[in-house]
């Protein structure tokens, strides 16, 4: 009828649904995170991919320049070798990029259990802005720490609890057939055991498992309130970091973009001195692969702050 010890943990099952719906949310969360993550490396290995075909192009039109130099007899085998070898590099790096792009589209398409096959319309180029974001705001990790250190403090509190009394309802409706002679003798005599009663029970004193389970459960409420306190500074971090990162992201583009520029120049000014025969093949070479890596190094911020951009508003959306 009356035991505080299971009436408390009535409470404590309503505050586990309650930690049960909020773990929903952070799956929820993960999954628009790890999303987030395979879309921009998608979008990334994309635009590299532009990139590398480009280059793939210009390497063609130098080792064609090449071929006919040395038909005519102007540059030595090594000169056609390096050009070769350069768009060898290139090819094979295009083909890595290819299978990149083919993997996380496999992982894409598994969120989907396989039965479609997503197509980004997006192109990194999209992200090429700068807007003005809000930090981020995401309490679910804070919630499910105060849900776990409530739900700890709850089964300290009923553990407490279930050394007191216990008021319950004892009923017997009994007959028996008592005789020395025989079963069911015709001279034996009926008798009724019927009783309805109270009984209170009270270990008294307190076994040693229910003393150990209360030392137990207030160590685990004290080590989740620490849990909570250190996550709550944690998330601050976390979260303002978020903002931290985009604005990092944007800065570097910005000086990417201008380091390409120059590359880009510094390469055209090398292929027109080529042309010309007043460069060695080499230093074009190096400009071209310079120039490469200029390009790619902007392709990979675009996708950091499409990134950074996206994850704040996932953070934002719980």
């Amino acid at each position: 009828i009356i035991n505080l010890g299971n009436i408390s943990r009535i409470k404590l099952a309503k505050t586990n649904q309650e930690l049960v719906a909020n773990q929903q949310k952070i799956n929820e969360w993960t999954i628009y995170d790890q999303l987030n993550g395979i879309y921009f490396n998608i979008l990334s290995f994309q635009g590299q991919q532009q990139m590398v075909e480009q280059n793939i192009v210009i390497a063609k039109q130098i080792l064609t320049i090449v071929n006919n130099r040395f038909e005519e007899g102007l540059v030595r085998k090594q000169d056609v070798n390096e050009a070769e070898v350069n768009l060898i590099r290139l090819q094979d790096q295009l083909s890595q990029l290819q299978f990149n792009i083919q993997i996380q589209q496999q992982n894409l398409a598994l969120f989907f259990e396989n039965e479609v096959n997503p197509i980004l319309n997006q192109n990194i180029r999209d992200f090429d802005h700068k807007q003005i974001l809000t930090e981020a705001n995401n309490n679910l990790w804070v919630n499910h720490y105060q849900l776990r250190e409530k739900v700890a403090e709850q089964e300290w509190k009923a553990a407490q609890k279930q050394q007191l009394p216990v008021l319950g309802f004892v009923s017997s409706f009994n007959w028996q057939n008592l005789s020395n002679e025989s079963f069911f003798h015709p001279n034996s005599n009926w008798i009724r055991y019927n009783y309805v009663g109270l009984r209170l029970s009270w270990d008294l004193p307190t076994t040693v498992s229910k003393y150990s389970a209360v030392k137990e459960k207030k160590m685990q409420w004290q080590m989740a309130e620490n849990d909570r306190i250190h996550f709550l500074r944690e998330n601050e971090t976390r979260n303002s970091n978020l903002l931290v990162e985009y604005e990092k992201a944007s800065s570097q583009l910005e000086n990417f973009k201008k380091i390409q520029t120059l590359k880009e120049d510094t390469y055209q000014k090398y292929f027109d001195q080529y042309q010309e025969n007043i460069l060695p093949l080499d230093k074009l070479l190096t400009a071209q692969t310079d120039m490469l890596l200029s390009q790619l190094n902007v392709i990979t911020a675009l996708a950091g702050i499409g990134f950074s951009e996206n994850k704040i508003i996932i953070n934002n959306k719980f």
